[in-house]
């Protein structure tokens, strides 16, 4: 059985892909695809699902190719090295107070939070028909 995801953690996940370019961002790989290969770039969280304060928050996700992801969870202290050269100790400290935050995550709040993320999957996707390439940001939710 697989896990399930819901709307906030799809429209999120095409946030993470989008941002990056549709290319995995593990700077030894590189691989770049198409919005059709989604499955193969994946949305990879730093802190997983019961971190619910910041499950959705564009600091805890990168965008990574299957063999990237699957290599850094199997090898959580090249993850951590990662992370720690992609965002640097102060946004990781930033997340980490973060994820200290209580939500509560019902069915309105991955209602109005999938609708955000939609929005701002929308502005990108605006932003690269206007010539825009390679690393965009996007607002986080909360």
């Amino acid at each position: 059985m697989g896990i399930k995801r819901d709307a906030a953690d799809a429209a999120f996940s095409d946030c993470v892909r989008e941002r990056a370019d549709w290319k995995c961002e593990n700077d030894l790989c590189g691989k770049q695809f198409s919005e059709s290969d989604r499955g193969s770039l994946q949305c990879a969280h730093i802190y997983g699902r019961r971190a619910k304060s910041i499950r959705q928050d564009p600091l805890n996700a990168f965008a990574l190719c299957y063999k990237c992801h699957q290599s850094f969870s199997e090898n959580p202290l090249d993850f951590e090295l990662f992370v720690k050269r992609k965002l640097g100790e102060g946004a990781l400290n930033i997340l980490n107070e973060k994820r200290q935050g209580l939500i509560k995550y019902n069915k309105l709040f991955i209602k109005d939070c999938a609708a955000h993320y939609r929005e701002q999957f929308k502005k990108m996707r605006e932003k690269r028909k206007q010539g825009a390439t390679g690393y965009l940001d996007f607002e986080g939710f909360l």
